[in-house]
């Protein structure tokens, strides 16, 4: 569960997700009359079979909510499964691969500020707000 995962996060993190899904076409004989189907599996791979052309920055409930509902959108719409000027058609999705790659990002729900800008000049400038 994405949300679970956010409230046990103290930093920022980039996530990506991938289907994997099965394709099928029309298995035809020597006469070129249709004998059956062949499927072919595509693996979830963030490799080759990412949702998302770039991992999308988490930092807060509105860009997790922003996250989800667009990999709901983008896997209900089935664009990025299409091959099109094939024979081939999107049969079903079977599961999917969640990618979440950490970050030292202190954005959004951060508990304190990196090391380094407590160090020299910098710490006479930080005020803290409770």
């Amino acid at each position: 569960d994405m949300t679970n995962i956010f409230n046990q996060e103290k930093t920022a993190f980039k996530a990506n997700v991938s289907m994997a899904y099965v394709l099928y076409k029309i298995a035809k004989n020597t006469d070129d009359k249709p004998m059956g189907f062949i499927f072919r599996y595509y693996y979830s791979s963030i490799n080759n079979n990412a949702l998302f052309k770039l991992p999308v920055i988490i930092h807060n409930h509105e860009t997790l909510n922003n996250f989800i509902n667009d990999s709901v959108y983008k896997i209900s719409s089935q664009d990025y499964v299409q091959r099109d000027n094939t024979k081939w058609k999107f049969y079903s999705y079977l599961h999917c691969e969640i990618v979440l790659f950490k970050t030292d990002l202190t954005v959004g729900n951060a508990i304190a500020l990196p090391q380094h800008f407590y160090q020299s000049s910098n710490e006479k400038n930080i005020i803290k707000f409770d």
